[in-house]
């Protein structure tokens, strides 16, 4: 079955992460379908209506795909503490009150992480707004601007470590990288990126061209800005969808909790719920053996769930 094309989004086009009912996704194919679709077009999408209960994660993993264990854990969880800040196994900025610029996670590993998921337990601090850029937009911006900068971005390598107490992962890639099959997989800005692993000549263009890379992901045009919700679940593409937050305050609790699944995986079921849709439009019936299929109602059109628009999204 053929997948979603990706389609690079600025805010105009999508001001807010298209909406899917949690319970919906879980219990229903047809919603599932339709949530994946969005997933792999748009890079981002946001669940709705979800219980809060921690171990929710692990029940919408078993509908998408095994969950992928890092040095974090199999589900973690982001809140400011001393204790998981500190973490040799946890270590990471995201548990603490501080600005997060774009990034995506990981990019000190040969794969990164394909799909993250992040699910909101409680949220009631002042600021703390989640951010999101199309890194696909902002490529396809920075080849219009500064084509020779891409260049560089795209063929000079980059050496980026995650250490800690009891980790040291670390690899060399470029910026813009691609995958096998010629998919992009953007790495990180911050703040693993160490050093430099290109020839000196090459450095300072390649400073210039991360600068503007980065000045591009952080313009309004292209960020979306939105405060997580108890009961959301934001699901982003960790190779295309650079993510970031603001700094909060002290006052109040920020608690979230996170996995990550491969991509390999989504695909998976994104093209076995085309196999059902293509099933049910033909009359045919799912295949019983299957202990995840569902009984569906008629499909529904995906059209009723593009990425919203700045005249249909709902007030934040």
């Amino acid at each position: 079955a053929d997948l979603p094309v990706p389609e690079p989004w600025t805010t105009e086009q999508c001001d807010a992460p298209p909406e899917h009912d949690a319970e919906a996704v879980l219990l229903d194919d047809v919603a599932l379908d339709a949530y994946l679709v969005d997933l792999l077009r748009w890079g981002v999408t946001r669940l709705v209506g979800a219980p809060t209960d921690p171990t929710f994660l692990v029940r919408l993993a078993g509908r998408l795909g095994p969950i992928r264990t890092t040095n974090f854990g199999s589900v973690w969880d982001v809140r400011a503490e001393v204790d998981l800040d500190g973490d040799p196994e946890r270590n990471s900025t995201a548990n603490s009150r501080r600005r997060l610029p774009p990034h995506t996670d990981l990019p000190s590993r040969e794969t990164p992480p394909g799909f993250q998921f992040l699910h909101c337990i409680e949220n009631s601090v002042t600021g703390g707004w989640s951010t999101m850029t199309d890194g696909a937009a902002v490529v396809r911006r920075l080849a219009e601007v500064d084509p020779d900068g891409l260049e560089l971005l795209s063929s000079r390598r980059w050496i980026f470590i995650n250490r800690g107490r009891g980790i040291d992962h670390r690899w060399s890639a470029p910026l813009v990288d691609h995958g096998a099959d010629g998919s992009l997989m953007l790495r990180a800005f911050h703040p693993v990126r160490a050093c430099p692993d290109m020839p000196a000549a090459d450095v300072p263009g390649a400073y210039a061209a991360l600068a503007r890379l980065h000045r591009i992901a952080e313009d309004a045009e292209f960020r979306l800005r939105f405060p997580f919700r108890p009961g959301d679940v934001v699901c982003l593409d960790n190779r295309r969808i650079l993510h970031g937050r603001d700094a909060y305050e002290s006052s109040g609790q920020r608690h979230l909790r996170g996995c990550y699944l491969d991509a390999d995986d989504i695909r998976s079921t994104a093209r076995l719920m085309a196999r059902r849709r293509a099933d049910r439009s033909t009359g045919r019936r799912a295949d019983t053996n299957d202990p995840t299929s569902r009984t569906d109602p008629d499909p529904t059109s995906h059209e009723e769930h593009r990425c919203p628009t700045a005249s249909s999204s709902p007030a934040q």
